[in-house]
């Protein structure tokens, strides 16, 4: 019903694009589990308990990540090392990881099964004051992480910090029914009529017959089609755009 009353909502014009997304991914939210946000534990940067000091610095300096799992031999994760917890000791460095783990009291890490649901999720992991979890099979061998991060992006959309890259992106997903109006006041600027529908403009840019799956590129802004309709006319499309961090910022 809640789905229902969105998709009317949005045809009708009573909500903006702004608002569909939102409470589009707030409904996928509880339908979506861990291990359809996490990252697979082969592509995870973990470091080994006794790994010396000298290693555990270099490897968090040349990292995009702030944080390591940090696992034993068998496979188990013991910690999580942030690369604040090494600062203390820069000036007398400890002989491992498993001694910064021990003198900062790291607890241990937040195990969460795999397809536990995106809300729960978020409500154990705030409830743990943990800013990233394991996420496990049954058996409990660990399978991936998620950060505190990931989820939250997955209700309101890429977040942007200090440490992103110096390009961000931002999608929407539009009814083709949608003017060119409403997306110029979502800062998507196409150019045509303001009262020319999504679907219209499609249809007369794309180079064939729209089908799901093409696409139509302007520069830092791409257009693709996801749906047609029962009478073949565009029905979804996702808008992408690339800003700079300091324009999203804004």
């Amino acid at each position: 019903a809640l789905a229902e009353a969105i998709e009317v909502g949005d045809q009708e014009g009573e909500l903006s694009v702004a608002e569909t997304n939102l409470l589009r991914r707030e409904l996928d939210f509880g339908r979506t589990v861990l291990g359809q946000v996490m990252v697979p534990w082969p592509r995870v940067e973990r470091l080994h308990v006794h790994a010396d000091f000298d290693e555990a610095l270099r490897r968090l300096a040349a990292s995009s990540h702030s944080r390591f799992p940090v696992c034993r031999a068998d496979g188990a994760v013991v910690g999580v090392l942030h690369s604040k917890d090494l600062l203390p000791y820069l000036d007398q460095p400890l002989s491992n990881v498993l001694q910064v783990l021990s003198h900062r009291r790291t607890p241990a890490p937040l195990r969460l099964q795999v397809d536990v649901a995106l809300d729960d999720a978020l409500r154990l992991m705030r409830g743990a004051r943990c800013s990233l979890a394991v996420a496990v099979d049954d058996a409990g061998r660990p399978v991936g992480v998620v950060a505190m991060e990931d989820l939250v992006e997955e209700l309101v959309g890429e977040i942007v910090d200090e440490s992103d890259a110096g390009v961000v992106r931002e999608r929407l997903l539009v009814d083709g029914r949608r003017t060119l109006a409403d997306l110029a006041d979502e800062g998507v600027a196409l150019d045509g009529e303001p009262d020319l529908t999504v679907a219209d403009f499609l249809a007369g840019a794309l180079p064939e017959p729209p089908t799901p799956g093409a696409v139509w590129r302007e520069g830092a802004l791409v257009l693709t089609v996801e749906a047609l309709d029962a009478d073949g006319r565009v029905d979804e499309v996702r808008v992408e755009w690339w800003l700079s961090s300091r324009e999203a910022r804004r």
